[in-house]
């Protein structure tokens, strides 16, 4: 869900999001599907629930990747935070709603 993970909105067109456990940006020298995301070579969308249990919101196609960082936790654990842009930002409404 959208805030168990830190996810959080920077503002209505700036998203910052952490990807599941396990996930790198390269692996074997080549490009994940993350890693190529990274790079903006996907068409990506994204979509976000609230907190478990509601439904998804589509927020919209993501623009551009403005960074995507590998991180590791303390098990050893990878996983991915992204910042993404959204081709159009969020209308007020849903902005607010989802930051609530």
């Amino acid at each position: 869900s959208f805030n168990t993970y830190n996810n959080k909105f920077h503002d209505i067109s700036t998203i910052e999001t952490y990807t599941k456990n396990n996930r790198v940006l390269k692996r074997n020298n080549e490009l994940t599907h993350e890693g190529l995301m990274a790079e903006n070579k996907l068409n990506s969308h994204v979509f976000v629930k609230k907190c478990k249990g509601e439904q998804f919101y589509y927020v919209g196609q993501i623009e551009n990747v403005v960074s995507a960082t590998e991180l590791i936790k303390e098990d050893g654990t990878k996983y991915i935070k992204y910042i993404f842009e959204l081709e159009n930002g969020l209308s007020e409404e849903i902005y607010n709603y989802i930051i609530s």
